[in-house]
């Protein structure tokens, strides 16, 4: 999108999360995440004409009508991630006190573990901010989730995992409120979002393919669907790009003299490179080709809630 046709776009109808957590201090502390967030807004600015950051205030929170989930873990590896992650290559109502909406094209909520408050990617933060990006949401609603951190896996009670594990992302506050798995995602973040909204989703985390629990995933050697039976279509078209296998580590990385996630560092280049092919095949191929000549074992997966032309054109917006 060039910065003339952001103007084709409704105010208010297009949307971002971006998520950083460095788990800064703890066992688990990782270096890039934070640098992420700060890569993706950097892009975003460049991509539209009128970015908003948008600020919460103590009134703006969501509040389901029970905490479950708050114990949801229940496995070993609460207590520390450092075996399982990062291991490779060292409804909210928004305060609209701080939105102008007749000038805003796209309004972007940022939770790092650098902030307080709302924007502390606290377990019940981040999940705040999965309502924020959805409430409201319509046909035409345009919408972008990045989550950079830890990801982990534990047993799958509700068996619709074909491998017994359900994947995960990891809140600052993990040890005590527990962590987000792929059900919750799939509930609180894509099932209330009605058919025409477009969501984009990118998980630079561990054990990520299938972390949101969509239906079709696509093979990156031959570039084949494969159905996941178990997960039914969303009405709404989301796509997304994911770390690794659910299997895998996504590596922690030493990127152009800073700290940034393998996949996140590559996929922005890759977008802002006015001469790849931007397709959904090309940049597929091209991520992977990226990684592995950088020497990353991690192999990036794309999914889909509904299955997807590999030819057509792909964009965050």
């Amino acid at each position: 999108m060039s910065k003339t046709e952001t103007t084709t776009y409704t105010s208010g109808k297009n949307r971002a999360v971006l998520i950083g957590i460095n788990y800064t201090g703890t066992s688990n502390q990782l270096n890039g995440c934070i640098n992420d967030v700060e890569n993706f807004y950097k892009y975003l600015k460049e991509r539209f004409a009128h970015v908003n950051e948008v600020r919460l205030s103590s009134t703006d929170t969501h509040r389901e009508s029970s905490d479950e989930g708050d114990d949801i873990c229940g496995c070993s590896c609460l207590p520390s991630l450092s075996s399982l992650c990062k291991k490779e290559k060292q409804t909210s109502r928004r305060d609209l006190s701080n939105i102008n909406m007749a000038d805003s094209t796209l309004d972007v909520l940022i939770l790092t573990d650098n902030q307080t408050g709302l924007h502390y990617p606290s377990k019940k933060n981040i999940l705040n901010a999965f309502h924020w990006l959805t409430k409201g949401a319509t046909s035409d609603s345009h919408l972008a989730l990045t989550y950079s951190g830890h990801g982990s896996h534990q047993r799958d009670y509700s068996r619709d995992e074909e491998d017994g594990q359900d994947e995960s992302i990891v809140p600052a506050d993990f040890q005590k409120s527990g962590m987000i798995i792929d059900d919750e995602i799939r509930r609180v973040l894509i099932d209330p979002l009605p058919e025409g909204c477009q969501l984009r989703v990118i998980m630079d985390c561990c054990h990520s393919a299938t972390s949101c629990d969509l239906r079709y995933g696509y093979r990156a050697l031959d570039f084949t669907c494969q159905t996941n039976s178990r997960q039914t279509e969303t009405k709404c078209d989301v796509i997304s790009w994911s770390g690794c296998l659910d299997s895998q580590t996504s590596a922690d990385a030493w990127i152009d003299r800073k700290f940034a996630g393998a996949l996140t560092a590559n996929f922005l280049k890759i977008m802002r490179d006015p001469d790849q092919d931007k397709s959904y095949r090309a940049v597929y191929a091209k991520v992977h080709e990226r990684l592995k000549a950088d020497g990353y074992s991690q192999r990036p997966q794309l999914s889909s809630g509904k299955e997807i032309d590999l030819n057509a054109t792909f964009d965050l917006f």
